[in-house]
Formats: structure tokens, C-alpha cells, sequence
């Protein structure tokens, strides 16, 4: 019995999570059109101490309904690491091997441009302990010219180690490029503060 309602709560997770993510992917056209205005609103925020929440009511209030009430109070990081801590101090030892009970999370964002086509991206993966699986992760990764948003593409899924999301467009030139990317982990059971999301910029770039 307790196995059977086990398997009833992962299904009910997993669906939750695929309409997370199907519900991010609409967002984007949502993103796009409001694009200037979004970036200007994610500058004023970059690196201040805000939730989830407060973050997506300013930025992309249709997002806002696809993440559970009790995770929206998590606050937003704002680097290239998302690392998970155990909830127990069972599961600590001595402090030389304290770091292999820690999940860490490397997130990538990426651009290039060869003649006009600018190819752009993100990743999360699981670096520590190597392949382990979170329960879900998502990245979006948001193409700039000179600050304004002008694409974006999304990855996502479930009991996975890495997610990755790259695209590539042909731009007009005669400005500055950036990529910035959303990233978004749930850890395993056992793990906090979990989910976290994390802002990334990537560097600038001109195309001529």
C-alpha cells in the first residue's frame, strides 16, 4: 500500500513539473513581447535579495501560477552555482568529507557569433556527486541586442542530471549581443533549500 500511494505522489509530481515546463515554454512569447521592458526590470533587480515571487510578479506574472505557493518564497541567487545541503546532520561526517554530502549544480550560459549568426544558450548540470539525478530542472536562455530580449529557447526535464538549451539566429549586426539565462533545480528529497533559481548574464559581444 505505501508503495502504491508512493508511485500515485511521483506521478502527480511528474505531471506538476511537465506543466511547469510546458507553462514556461508559453511564457516565452509572452517575454518577447514585453521585451524591452522585462530587461530594463531584470537590470534594476540584478543582485538584490528577492523571492521567486517577487522576481516573476515584476518580470512574468504568467510564470507565477506554475510554481507551488510554498516554493515561491525562495530567494533567487544570482551565479554560476546552485548547491543543495543536506537537511540532517546524519549525514555529515568528518569535516574532510563533508563536501560529497553537499549537491552542486554548475550553470552555464554561452554565446558566439560566426559572421551574422549568432549561436546562444544554458545548461544545468549536476557536477557533485557525478550524474545524480535531481527530480527536475529547467533552464531558458534569453538572446539581447544591445539590452532588449529579442529570442529566447527553453529546456527542461525530469529525473536528470543535465539539461541544456542552445539556438542559434541570424541578426541584423551593427550591435552589442548578450545571452541571459533562467535556471531552475529541484533537489531530491532530503536536500534545502530546495527549489532554487538562479539569473545569469553571459559576456558581450559585437557583430559588425
Amino acid at each position: 500500500m505505501v508503495k502504491k500511494e508512493m508511485e500515485v505522489a511521483n506521478m502527480r509530481d511528474k505531471a506538476r513539473w511537465i506543466l511547469l515546463a510546458v507553462g514556461l515554454a508559453m511564457a516565452l512569447a509572452a517575454l518577447i513581447a514585453q521585451a524591452g521592458d522585462l530587461q530594463e526590470k531584470i537590470d534594476t533587480l540584478w543582485g538584490s535579495r528577492i523571492t521567486i515571487r517577487e522576481l516573476l510578479e515584476e518580470t512574468c506574472p504568467e510564470m507565477l501560477s506554475l510554481i507551488r505557493v510554498q516554493d515561491q518564497d525562495v530567494l533567487v541567487t544570482w551565479g554560476d552555482e546552485i548547491v543543495f545541503r543536506p537537511d540532517s546532520d546524519d549525514a555529515m561526517r568528518e569535516d574532510e568529507e563533508q563536501e560529497r554530502f553537499y549537491i552542486y549544480i554548475h550553470c552555464t550560459v554561452s554565446i558566439r557569433a560566426s559572421g551574422h549568426r549568432v549561436t546562444y544558450g544554458a545548461s544545468n548540470t549536476v557536477t557533485i556527486p557525478p550524474l545524480l539525478r535531481m527530480p527536475y530542472m529547467a533552464v531558458t536562455a534569453f538572446l539581447r541586442e544591445d539590452g532588449s530580449i529579442i529570442e529566447a529557447t527553453s529546456d527542461y526535464g525530469y529525473d536528470v542530471w543535465r539539461v541544456t538549451t542552445n539556438d542559434s539566429s541570424y541578426v541584423a549586426g551593427n550591435a552589442n549581443y548578450q545571452t541571459m539565462s533562467y535556471h531552475y533545480v529541484v533537489a531530491p528529497p532530503g536536500y534545502s533549500p530546495s527549489p532554487q533559481f538562479t539569473v545569469r548574464y553571459s559576456q558581450v559581444i559585437h557583430v559588425d
